[in-house]
């Protein structure tokens, strides 16, 4: 059968999005953005590349990838090549470049 890839989408105001996409040779991170529309929706994007590697012993682990915002992209240095069970989980980023300088460790964790 076909090999495909996962797909989460969450954006700040939506439900979680789980999409199954088949997966053609060579399909980059960015073949996944463009396809799924992601870029038209959100302004900036976490995303993740979930892989079972040979080291990690079956468990899957966090690839980042570096969305440029201003190039509607990802960033050069993380346009990966998707492989067969890979999940790629992409999160709507609405913190400003201020709470993103300052890790967020004063706005938003009052309790």
């Amino acid at each position: 059968h076909e090999p495909t890839i996962k797909v989460s989408i969450k954006g700040q105001f939506s439900r979680k999005k789980s999409l199954t996409l088949p997966l053609e040779q060579g399909m980059t991170l960015q073949d996944v953005l463009t396809e799924t529309k992601v870029t038209r929706r959100f302004g900036d994007m976490e995303i993740n590349v979930m892989r079972v590697t040979p080291l990690s012993k079956g468990v899957a682990v966090p690839l980042q990838a570096e969305y440029d915002s201003a190039q509607n992209r990802v960033g050069l240095l993380h346009y990966m090549t998707l492989y067969p069970g890979d999940h790629v989980m992409i999160v709507e980023n609405t913190k400003s470049p201020f709470e993103e300088a300052l890790g967020g460790s004063f706005l938003g964790n009052r309790r």
